[in-house]
């Protein structure tokens, strides 16, 4: 299993818009795809962070190609309230509790 984290930076004036696009855009798409366990989004101050949980290296691989996931990065950004900087981290699960995923990790 597998945690990805997408940080950026983005205008807390505008915190509602990016709130909205994530939670009616962005959250169906993520979530529908296969192999994704579970999605959060996380702020502070003007700190973004998207956590997604994944059960295995091959569905977080296929982002990469998917045109609905491109559509909602493209849709993200067209907002135009992110800063430039963004960095995404994978991370192993190595341990806990996992309450999202009904499938076992490949």
């Amino acid at each position: 299993m597998l945690v990805r984290l997408w940080e950026t930076r983005f205008d807390p004036t505008r915190k509602a818009e990016l709130v909205d696009y994530a939670n009616d855009i962005s959250l169906p798409v993520l979530a529908s795809r296969p192999g994704c366990c579970g999605v959060l989004f996380f702020s502070q101050g003007d700190r973004w962070i998207t956590q997604t949980i994944w059960s295995d290296q091959r569905s977080l691989e296929a982002l990469g190609t998917d045109p609905d996931y491109t559509r909602i990065v493209a849709g993200i950004l067209a907002l135009n309230v992110l800063q430039l900087e963004q960095t995404t981290t994978v991370y192993e699960v190595s341990g806990g509790t996992n309450t999202f995923c009904s499938e076992k990790p490949q």
